[in-house]
């Protein structure tokens, strides 16, 4: 009983992240971001598929009618080394990093009451890589530039940390 209780419970959080979807998809940065070098395995999504001499910046987007949680997956070392990334991501909402690394994996946890569920990213996220744009200010390596933002506050808060859009 309990077995069959938790995947009616997945079931109805996956139901309802998918009929969100269709309706926040829409990509309101249009040919600045394009959906390109990511990729979905195994429930996560592969960020900077492809190596590159510059920093790259991906914007993305909560598409589920649930909060999540964005989680970086490193399977070179123990998961207690990764302090620092993982990032709530509200409905509708918006969170850009800026990575050098290449292959950079995310899981995507549904945020529920009194629940954290892994949920596949594919299902409550869209991805876009920002281009063209540069980081005008000496920010370094990778990390989360903005977090958790409407798109128009994510635009605003990029620029006022040295994010030139062209």
């Amino acid at each position: 009983m309990h077995y069959i209780s938790k995947w009616a419970l997945m079931l109805t959080v996956l139901a309802s992240l998918c009929s969100y979807s269709s309706t926040y998809a829409a990509n309101p940065f249009g040919n600045n971001c394009m959906s390109k070098n990511f990729r979905h395995v195994n429930q996560q999504v592969i960020l900077n598929n492809l190596p590159s001499a510059h920093q790259q910046i991906f914007l993305i987007h909560n598409i589920s009618q649930e909060s999540i949680m964005l989680n970086h997956v490193n399977p070179n070392h123990d998961s207690s080394m990764d302090a620092g990334w993982t990032t709530q991501l509200d409905t509708g909402n918006w969170s850009a990093i800026v990575l050098q690394s290449t292959h950079f994996a995310l899981s995507c946890q549904a945020r529920l009451p009194n629940q954290i569920v892994p949920v596949d990213c594919k299902m409550v996220i869209t991805v876009c890589q920002m281009n063209p744009a540069t980081i005008t200010k000496a920010l370094a390596g990778d990390f989360w530039l903005s977090e958790d933002y409407s798109a128009s506050d994510l635009r605003q808060h990029m620029a006022a940390r040295g994010v030139k859009f062209q």
